[in-house]
């Protein structure tokens, strides 16, 4: 191995992508499980450089012949060089960290510091906090050690703390949905900073964000910004603009998993447009783009076929997607059959990855589709979508029939797909805390029309079209202290059939007005936040 990672589990790492990304290089994954599998290794040194993450940053520090001050300091070392035999150790970590504290305006000084965990990372953000003027930094842990001064969770919440900084894996695929801390009672806070990259918003973030802390943020430039400072030892040079490097990298990693969440009442059209984009409805109007090419006018079953190869459809309804006649088997062998560049050999190879891949156990290989249950529907739907290797896909409500359990099951397994392979969704779907945790961006529509859109976080903190709020305004709250009025809807629906120009929630708008029976257009009112809706920037200044 030339490059690579080393660690204890690496099966959701960003790393190689970041790295071959950057550079060009080829850059491996090895996970070792076991300490004497990590000397081993070390022990040949077998490499030309390498990165190390948990729980063996300690360990090798133990064969480098040199350690730089802040690996020193921070008692970890997270990569190494391997020159002429003699192991050089560094933590690109700290300026990691700094990077993106100073990308988002974290300002330490004079503040209190309240540090989420014990491990690593720990000592990373108390020597940044630490250097940068902090006032009091406070240790949280789940088994607090009163010698070392830590606090409980409880005592954390009474510090009055500016910053918190989770280093904790609590809330880290594919455990998402929970929280290290409740900040609901803790005024004042200015930043809250998780370390974690996956997902790219935790639920501490999340939190963060509904109370309106002014610097809400996760790991991903932290992660691409330490892999950008070792790929300079790496390289031994620097690169000409570090910063616009990180930025590069981690705007091209975002948009490569983007995922785009289309919302709005049963009917609005939703399902309509997923199946209109990937050209199994015919489109009306307006031009549809995929990968740079305008693909309104692909017709033609070749045309189609090489688009389906790209983009591909996870339907709604799994009881009646599925063939009946045809087995689990015969499901997935069908479109590998029709991209017609396998052998015999190769199909049933492929399969049998595919089932892998989707946890369809070998056992159900010949059911068919009504001794399954939803859940297993589900995945053998997933899995013949992905059967062509594609880029894109829509996931037309893909967890709507579903308990929360398998809910949960079926989330996890998409994300995870996409971290390994690179996929972008658009999710359309009715289910907003669904919608919060998996989605970057959010479109809004009703009858047809799209309304609003932007960042999902902008848009639970700041929505502006009266539908959107009413909308949000259904979502249960945890935080009792600011409890969303729920806003009820009155009036008679516009006809879908032969709608009037105009907005078509006018009937059932309480700030309607005559302009807003004229034609409505996307106005971007803050940016990358566009409203349809005359009165949004009048009604949102008050």
């Amino acid at each position: 191995m030339e490059y690579g990672l080393i660690g204890g589990r690496l099966g959701h790492s960003y790393s190689k992508v970041i790295h071959e990304m950057l550079c060009g290089y080829r850059y491996d994954l090895c996970p070792l499980p076991t300490e004497e599998e990590v000397r081993a290794f070390m022990t040949r040194r077998q490499f030309r450089a390498i990165n190390v993450t948990i729980p063996y940053k300690l360990v090798v520090m133990e064969y480098c012949s040199y350690i730089d001050p802040h690996a020193k300091a921070i008692n970890a070392v997270n990569t190494i060089v391997n020159r002429n035999g003699l192991l050089y150790g560094y933590n690109t970590d700290y300026p990691g960290f700094s990077y993106l504290c100073d990308a988002h305006g974290v300002e330490f000084k004079d503040r209190t510091v309240l540090i989420l965990g014990t491990g690593g990372t720990h000592n990373t953000t108390w020597a940044v906090a630490h250097d940068r003027g902090a006032k009091q930094i406070y240790t949280v842990s789940r088994h607090p050690d009163p010698e070392k001064g830590e606090l409980t969770y409880a005592q954390a919440l009474t510090t009055g703390a500016q910053i918190i900084i989770n280093t904790t894996p609590v809330g880290m695929y594919p455990n998402v949905g929970v929280s290290a801390l409740d900040i609901t009672s803790m005024p004042g806070l200015e930043a809250v900073i998780d370390v974690i990259y996956n997902p790219d918003k935790t639920e501490l973030i999340l939190r963060a964000e509904e109370l309106g802390v002014p610097v809400a943020v996760g790991g991903l430039e932290m992660l691409v910004a330490q892999a950008v400072y070792a790929a300079e030892f790496f390289l031994d040079r620097k690169f000409e603009d570090a910063g616009a490097e990180i930025a590069r990298v981690t705007s091209e990693l975002r948009r490569e998993q983007l995922n785009i969440a289309l919302i709005g009442m049963p009917s609005s059209g939703k399902s309509t447009l997923g199946r209109t984009i990937l050209r199994l409805l015919p489109s009306t109007d307006g031009h549809i783009y995929f990968d740079g090419e305008d693909i309104t006018g692909v017709t033609s079953k070749k045309e189609l076929r090489e688009l389906h190869k790209k983009a591909q459809l996870i339907f709604q309804d799994p009881y009646s997607s599925l063939n009946p006649r045809m087995t689990v088997e015969d499901t997935l062998k069908e479109p590998l059959i029709l991209s017609k560049k396998y052998t015999k050999q190769q199909i049933k190879e492929e399969t049998q990855r595919i089932m892998d891949l989707v946890g369809i156990d070998n056992r159900i290989r010949l059911a068919y589709p009504h001794e399954l249950d939803g859940g297993r529907r589900h995945r053998v739907g997933i899995g013949r979508a992905l059967a062509y290797n594609p880029k894109f896909i829509v996931c037309d409500e893909p967890v709507s029939a579903l308990d929360v359990s398998i809910q949960a099951q079926i989330l996890n397994l998409l994300m995870e797909l996409q971290e390994n392979y690179g996929l972008t969704y658009m999710f359309i779907t009715h289910n907003m805390s669904v919608v919060r945790h998996i989605s970057h961006n959010i479109s809004v529509m009703y009858l047809g029309q799209l309304v609003e859109t932007s960042s999902t976080r902008e848009l639970f903190r700041q929505p502006m079209h009266p539908y959107t709020k009413a909308l949000l305004s259904a979502i249960p709250t945890t935080d009792f202290t600011k409890p969303m009025a729920r806003i009820s809807l009155e009036g008679e629906l516009t006809s879908p059939i032969n709608p009037k120009p105009g907005c078509r929630f006018a009937n059932r708008c309480k700030y309607a007005c005559d302009k807003c029976r004229e034609p409505q257009k996307l106005e971007e009112l803050a940016p990358d936040h566009f409203v349809a809706c005359c009165r949004a920037k009048e009604l949102n200044d008050q």
